[in-house]
């Protein structure tokens, strides 16, 4: 059974989700949409996304898939300014990862593979003037 968790931090101008178990696209866009429905979320926060403890589906394989997940990415109306660090631990997520930077619009996003490396890259954010 798939889960998924957020917190949305407005003092650290941050968004935290976490996913398990198995997932596949139509999830994903439905927890998308219901953080970014959050009355505490600002789309010019930082968001940190854990897919760590995720099973990726197979519908995550399928381009179609993954190009209708980045416009649901895109709908969330998501802050060029922010930045979203996608942590993953499987090479098969890793691929799907790097194939939804490729599909979503000129987000600020990366890939990692631990926390610690997320973590402190979204902290390398200069302070807004």
């Amino acid at each position: 059974m798939p889960d998924y968790s957020y917190k949305i931090t407005p003092g650290l101008r941050l968004v935290e989700e976490k996913y398990s178990g198995p997932v596949g696209i139509e999830f994903i866009n439905q927890c998308l949409e219901k953080m970014s429905g959050d009355k505490n979320f600002d789309p010019a926060f930082d968001i940190i996304v854990d897919f760590s403890e995720a099973v990726f589906d197979e519908s995550c394989k399928r381009p179609d898939m993954l190009g209708q997940a980045a416009e649901c990415h895109d709908r969330a109306n998501l802050d060029s300014r922010s930045k979203t660090a996608v942590i993953v631990s499987s090479p098969f997520a890793t691929a799907c990862a790097m194939l939804f930077l490729r599909r979503a619009s000129t987000r600020n996003m990366e890939v990692f593979s631990t926390r610690d490396a997320a973590e402190k890259w979204i902290g390398a954010r200069p302070p807004e003037a």
